[in-house]
């Protein structure tokens, strides 16, 4: 049985955020019935792929990523077989982002739709979160350990990166718990390593054009100290909490107003795990679901924050640890 939902809204600062932005903090949750309402050279135009528009998972339990088609259906996968998938996204072409690590490397693997051809290979110096603009610019960021955070950009069709962002957080351990592109800005959360420090999250905005730095805002220990997602629904942004699982509130949230919070319990059992990573499709949202020691089948989700709801649920029995999904083509605002 679904339990009780909460959404946390907030307002960003206008002088922060150039504009009206909230949060969305994902948690645990419970059974759903399944539905579904670089090194390499440069990849010519030529062999980038015709669109299609599916649902692409990123399985750091199978080491894959998995393709699904409108109706829920397994229709592609392709196997890694060191590396473990962490995130996933697709640009406008149809064309399919894996970001996979193994020990302390990351790399991000362009494939075409039907995943079976790679195009294109990303070696960033960092990688735990990325996400794709409307001009299917790449974006991919990460901490090292006191020296900071860092997000590079990518220009649609090139394996080197055209610009660096540096965020907040230098001085200390920060995990980056997700990246999202809206309107003029990259936002990035940067969450601490260690749950018991007093700071709790910090969400910087950096202009995508200009010479102005990144500003950054402490969101505090009112919010959860998470390691799980982010992204940005229109006026909103999106968090993700991936603590432990035997937490006894498990939470997913939203923010509109920072006066006036509500939040959201997923289905119990459930949970995200912790290097988990959202991404919108339009007003919706999609991450992936499992249970402690496999009581449920793992699925990936699809959210819809504003109106407190769980839409779909796809991949029963045919996922393990998904860590993301991306529908569709490219980045839809």
């Amino acid at each position: 049985m679904q339990q009780a939902v909460a959404l946390w809204f907030l307002v960003g600062n206008r002088a922060l955020f150039a504009g009206t932005v909230a949060v969305l903090l994902a948690g645990c949750g419970g059974a759903v019935s399944p539905t579904f309402s670089s090194t390499a050279a440069e990849a010519p135009q030529s062999e980038r792929d015709s669109i299609t528009s599916n649902l692409y998972v990123a399985d750091y339990g199978l080491q894959a990523v998995v393709e699904f088609d409108s109706h829920g259906n397994k229709v592609g996968e392709r196997k890694f077989r060191y590396q473990r998938p962490i995130d996933v996204v697709t640009d406008s072409y149809g064309n399919v982002y894996v970001m996979a690590k193994y020990s302390d490397q990351v790399t991000v693997v362009e494939l075409s739709h039907d995943l079976s051809k790679q195009i294109a290979l990303y070696t960033p110096t960092v990688g735990q979160a990325m996400t794709i603009d409307a001009n299917d610019n790449l974006y991919v960021g990460g901490a090292r350990v006191y020296s900071g955070i860092s997000v590079y950009e990518y220009p649609y069709g090139s394996t080197h990166a055209k610009k660096k962002y540096s965020p907040c957080c230098g001085g200390a351990p920060y995990f980056v718990g997700g990246i999202s592109v809206r309107g003029n800005y990259l936002y990035v959360v940067a969450y601490p390593v260690e749950y018991n420090t007093p700071d709790g999250p910090t969400v910087s905005a950096c202009p995508l054009s200009g010479s102005k730095e990144c500003t950054s805002k402490l969101l505090g220990g009112s919010f959860p100290h998470s390691t799980c997602g982010f992204t940005t629904i229109a006026h909103y942004s999106v968090y993700g909490d991936g603590r432990a699982i035997d937490t006894s509130h498990p939470l997913m949230s939203v923010s509109l107003r920072r006066t006036h919070r509500k939040r959201i319990n997923l289905p119990t059992g459930y949970y995200m795990m912790s290097n988990c990573s959202l991404h919108n499709d339009g007003q919706y949202v999609w991450g992936g679901m499992m249970t402690a020691k496999g009581s449920q089948p793992a699925v990936a989700l699809e959210l819809d924050p504003v109106a407190k709801d769980i839409r779909a649920t796809v991949g029963a029995g045919d996922l393990d640890e998904p860590t993301g999904a991306y529908y569709g083509n490219g980045f839809e605002p």
